[in-house]
């Protein structure tokens, strides 16, 4: 049974430590709003090709 406080002592420590250094674990709502889009310059998910495969083109005479 030592294990699990162990385990559980250690774990909060972590979690407080990291919380301390970087002032938190959660981003802002405005950079969660941009996220992708701003730092990827794309969507994860965009909303017309949800669901749908997006097949590359595999010749040039595909298109005709």
């Amino acid at each position: 049974m030592w294990i699990i406080g162990y385990t559980r002592s250690g774990t909060a420590f972590i979690f407080y430590l990291v919380k301390f250094l970087l002032g938190g674990l959660r981003e802002s709502d405005e950079v969660l709003r941009e996220g992708d889009i701003a730092i990827h310059e794309e969507e994860a998910f965009p909303e017309p090709t949800f669901g749908e495969p997006v097949l590359p083109q595999s010749h040039p005479s595909d298109n005709v």
